[in-house]
């Protein structure tokens, strides 16, 4: 199945771009979009962005100056479908879907699993009958976010413990595409290092994707600080962030990048007096999304999503390369020192287009006891360019040692 844009008036006219799984394709006259309009005055620099997920097709307008225009009404976001019509200025482009009759009927014939119910309201009593993967027993409930529900589970032959995620996709696919995302997804089992969560398991069972990880029994790092002082705690989250790096950093010897590293993905655990930090859902999301499992990005969910995105993952997340792991991990530290995002959110600029054109707020201003030189390795990882950023994970990791 495919999602075509043709181009049929305008500087572009003829223009033609075909989508056959989950893409971003961004438009606008700066040089960095996929459509650049540089000729057409109505765009702003980045003016509107489609996330493609075929059959689906969601535009965002990020804030632009005159406006994105669909069949004549001017939106901020519309979920778009064949035949529909996008026009600005002299520029005008149409939505068309190109589909088999075989892959319309095997969509068809595959409707969405139930999801789960939701963790704000079922206590552990209802997660008990809730057991959806043969060979292991639910037996709390641990977490759950937009990649799916997370469970402490034991295994009924070892019982051995694990955390049990468990993900209904969001559109009807196809068993092959669901066989092909499981396989991609077993070979980060091939991933051992004591700072990234051991993948053990993966399969598909009621509809369901399921994956069983290395059960970590997480503390809270505020918790754990709270009453501390200011310069105590600045080593701890620069050691926090140095362990992911060391993880980083195996994983990016053997080709594998992260892609969605954030302080929801770094793991924290007490041994002794020691912080220990495991990095999970490696490879996680880039897979799901490119495999078309996932639905549309929900608006109240992109701020935090694109805070710790390196600008490159908004133009071409599939291509991404080790260095948007380093920006992730320095946009993680800026929050673990601040307790703010790197970027000022206004109402008069959309969160993607403040991503791909602003600096990051100096952190000093925000920190003003964080030393110059630990905010000068900070924002030298959230550089807007890649090139201008650390090009290792032990690069930075060795910048931060004296700060640790």
């Amino acid at each position: 199945m495919k999602l075509i844009l043709v181009v049929h008036a305008g500087p572009l006219a003829g223009a033609r771009f075909e989508f056959d799984r989950h893409e971003t394709f961004l438009v606008g006259r700066a040089p960095d979009t996929h459509l650049t309009l540089s000729e057409d005055a109505h765009f702003s620099r980045h003016h509107f962005v489609l996330e493609v997920n075929p059959p689906q097709c969601l535009l965002r307008d990020l804030n632009s100056r005159n406006g994105t225009f669909v069949n004549g009404r001017r939106v901020t976001q519309a979920l778009l479908k064949h035949g529909d019509e996008i026009s600005g200025g002299k520029t005008r482009m149409r939505v068309e879907l190109e589909a088999t009759p075989g892959e319309l009927k095997d969509v068809a014939a595959i409707p969405p699993a139930p999801a789960p119910q939701p963790a704000s309201t079922r206590d552990d009593s209802h997660v008990l009958d809730f057991q959806p993967v043969p060979d292991y027993e639910v037996l709390s409930l641990l977490g759950q976010g937009k990649m799916g529900t997370v469970y402490l589970a034991r295994h009924r032959e070892t019982n051995e413990r694990f955390a049990l995620k468990v993900i209904t996709p969001e559109s009807s696919v196809r068993p092959k595409v669901i066989s092909l995302f499981l396989r991609e997804v077993s070979v980060l089992s091939q991933l051992h290092h004591p700072r990234i969560v051991r993948l053990h398991d993966t399969g598909a069972s009621g509809g369901m994707l399921y994956f069983v990880m290395e059960y970590i029994e997480t503390v809270d790092v505020h918790e754990v600080l709270a009453g501390r002082s200011e310069a105590f705690k600045t080593k701890t989250f620069c050691a926090i962030i140095s362990q992911v790096l060391e993880g980083l950093a195996h994983a990016h010897e053997r080709s594998f990048v992260h892609r969605d590293i954030k302080p929801g993905n770094i793991l924290l655990s007490r041994i002794g007096k020691s912080l220990h930090v495991k990095v999970a859902d490696f490879g996680l999301a880039k897979n799901y999304m490119n495999a078309g499992l996932s639905g549309m990005t929900v608006e109240g969910e992109l701020l935090g999503t694109c805070a710790f995105m390196a600008p490159e993952q908004i133009l071409n997340a599939r291509d991404s390369k080790p260095t948007v792991d380093i920006y992730s991990a320095g946009a993680s530290l800026y929050q673990f020192l601040s307790n703010q995002y790197p970027h000022e959110y206004t109402r008069d600029q959309h969160p993607l287009a403040t991503v791909l054109e602003e600096d990051a707020v100096p952190l000093t201003t925000r920190a003003p006891h964080i030393p110059a030189e630990l905010a000068a390795i900070v924002h030298r990882s959230l550089a807007r360019r890649p090139e201008d950023r650390f090009q290792t994970a032990e690069e930075m990791r060795e910048a931060l040692a004296p700060f640790r």
